[in-house]
């Protein structure tokens, strides 16, 4: 039988469906306790929602500051990319744990949500941008990530037309200024 040894485990076990409005019972369940148990733990289905979004959140940070390491500039901006769309792919239900949060004033999802900003600015910082224009960058950056992973995800590009060419063209785009600011003798 499983045993809950605390709020972490529940997360670990349960993020693949706990977005979805089977819980507590299924999630139970699947835990092998009954659902008031659970209770022990969270307080409902915003809180475990909440706690969810902040393990994804982790989940991603980590992993795009691993593929980044080593790498600089648009590169590691690159990897970043096939890093995003790959969590996205592989953890889908994780990925939508927090795009759905309930809340982002939760303190620990909010420093969750900067870290993985961090690891965006720490790549920008040889272009010497002005934090505002990191800011500007990474969230156009990431929306067009989410944007492409989204419509992916939902079957959109199924017409013959080859989806990776367009994933490495939202890629390109995106950087192009980058690419043309340090050709203009710009860090």
């Amino acid at each position: 039988m499983f045993k809950i040894q605390s709020k972490s485990s529940i997360r670990n076990s349960l993020y693949p469906d706990a977005t979805t409005s089977r819980f507590p019972s299924a999630e139970a369940e699947k835990l092998e306790v009954k659902p008031p148990s659970l209770y022990n733990y969270i307080t409902g289905l915003d809180d475990a929602r909440r706690q969810l979004a902040h393990f994804a959140l982790e989940k991603l940070e980590t992993a795009l500051r691993d593929t980044a390491l080593g790498y600089t500039r648009t590169d590691a901006l690159r990897k970043i990319a096939y890093a995003y769309r790959h969590f996205a792919q592989c953890r889908p239900e994780l990925y939508k744990a927090f795009i759905v949060c309930p809340s982002f004033d939760d303190a620990g999802i909010g420093e969750a949500k900067q870290a993985v900003a961090r690891t965006f600015y720490q790549v920008l910082e040889p272009y010497q941008l002005d934090h505002e224009m990191k800011i500007h960058f990474t969230r156009c950056f990431r929306s067009a990530l989410h944007g492409f992973v989204s419509l992916e995800s939902t079957g959109f590009f199924k017409n013959g037309v080859d989806a990776e060419k367009s994933f490495e063209t939202l890629i390109e785009t995106s950087l192009a200024p980058l690419v043309q600011r340090r050709g203009r003798g710009k860090k």
